[in-house]
């Protein structure tokens, strides 16, 4: 089984997508397998770095990065 770990920098400004995060993130911390690590929004480099640190407490783990605008 599958362990999804959401690494989360600042809070969403968009309170529809943020409702419909809160909504997804209940039904998968049902089944035990979920995790949302929410950090302070910052400095470019100092997110970076609170990103990495998150990171590597979880080694070999697949990641993908993704943007609230859609982009990369």
């Amino acid at each position: 089984m599958y362990r999804y770990t959401v690494i989360a920098v600042g809070k969403m400004k968009n309170r529809a997508l943020a409702d419909l995060s809160d909504d997804f993130s209940k039904r998968l911390k049902r089944s035990g397998n979920f995790e949302l690590i929410e950090l302070k929004d910052g400095d470019i480099e100092s997110e970076g770095q609170r990103i990495l640190e998150a990171l590597d407490k979880r080694r070999g783990a697949r990641v993908y990065a993704m943007a609230e605008e859609g982009r990369t």
